[in-house]
């Protein structure tokens, strides 16, 4: 339970209470001339019908407010034919019923006790019973003080719901976002590393790496919406393993990487991690593309103040234009204030060597 819940044992102890209660309240109020057994009878009915409801009290509180308005509705009407009253403003139903109350504005919506308050002040204020405007200030006051604990409650349990919702898209994006990603990076350069494939098979390996990005994209819509409006512009924060993965799909397929992580990088910030993982994929996509099998180098490693990634490949027969892909990776570095540079290097290589300020220190 949330903050002040009740033990299980709480509504029993209440329920007890109100029980012994109402039967001394019932001996007062029955005519002395009854049967000793009429007296025990009606006292211990009117002890279970004020009390027994209470222990509904949270579960289902609005049952247990009708029973109780017809128990006390029921015990009135009883005081009346027998001629007699004990003087009290509110007898030991009535305390059970503003219990209930309480119960129903801390469980259900306000519309809900707005409703149920209305409705025992329509009962209960054509009786007669007690002074209407200290009826109608009890029935009023337990309905907002069980309104104002539930929105505390409300208040107390929202981190643990965040924090809950964050470890689920983490873990999502752990097992799926990322399979999703070296899929659509083997199946995009599929046609590329296998010859001899017919076009209408290349073509259906290029469907499939647009549906595994438009798949990919969508779950990290999801990811957002699940961490909350705060998080939902900010991609989870990839790790060093995952980079390795990624590096390690590549090698499944025949192409040799020779790969390095500079063990002090585990920490970077949010953005700067995943720029590091997403230019280490977007270059082995393009490395795939136009040299499948050539052997590759990719190293992820600190520079000063800075996070330095570079990626070089062997050329076979010309670099290719760079694309979407290269301006896609020259903006994030931009947009972190770093520096970008992609192409030859005049010994036979394609490179990708990004430097990327790590304000954090990435320790």
């Amino acid at each position: 339970g949330g903050p002040g819940a009740a033990g299980p044992g709480a509504p029993l102890a209440a329920a007890l209470l109100f029980a012994l209660a109402a039967w001394a309240f019932a001996f007062r109020v029955l005519p002395d001339g009854w049967p000793a057994a009429g007296r025990v009878a009606a006292g211990l009915a009117l002890a279970a019908s004020q009390s027994a409801p209470v222990l509904w009290w949270r579960r289902r509180p609005v049952v247990a407010w009708a029973a109780l308005l017809v128990a006390c509705g029921g015990a009135h009407l009883i005081e009346r034919a027998v001629g007699t009253s004990t003087g009290s403003l509110f007898t030991p139903g009535q305390f059970a019923l503003l219990a209930v109350l309480y119960g129903v504005g801390l469980t259900r919506s306000r519309s809900v006790a707005a409703a149920v308050a209305a409705a025992t002040l329509a009962a209960a204020l054509p009786t007669g019973v007690g002074r209407p405007e200290v009826l109608v200030l009890a029935v009023v006051t337990a309905v907002l003080l069980g309104g104002s604990r539930a929105a505390r409650e409300e208040i107390a349990r929202a981190p643990a719901a965040r924090e809950e919702r964050t470890r689920i898209a983490r873990e999502l994006h752990d097992v799926v976002a990322h399979h999703m990603s070296v899929l659509a990076v083997q199946a995009e350069t599929a046609p590329y590393r296998l010859d001899g494939l017919p076009p209408p098979v290349a073509e259906q390996f290029r469907e499939l790496a647009d549906k595994a990005r438009l798949a990919l994209d969508e779950m990290r819509g999801l990811l957002g919406a699940l961490r909350g409006d705060e998080a939902a512009e900010r991609d989870p924060r990839p790790t060093p393993e995952q980079v390795a993965a990624l590096v390690e799909s590549v090698r499944r397929v025949g192409t040799p990487v020779d790969f390095e992580f500079d063990a002090r990088l585990r920490r970077l910030e949010p953005p700067r991690a995943l720029s590091v993982y997403r230019i280490v994929q977007e270059s082995l996509s393009n490395a795939l593309k136009h040299a499948a099998g050539e052997p590759l180098h990719v190293s992820v490693t600190r520079d000063g103040d800075a996070v330095r990634v570079r990626v070089r490949n062997r050329l076979r027969g010309g670099a290719g234009a760079p694309g979407q892909g290269i301006s896609g990776m020259r903006e994030r570095v931009d947009l972190l204030g770093g520096r970008f540079a992609a192409g030859p290097d005049g010994a036979g290589h394609f490179v990708v060597d990004a430097v990327i300020p790590d304000r954090g220190g990435g320790a």
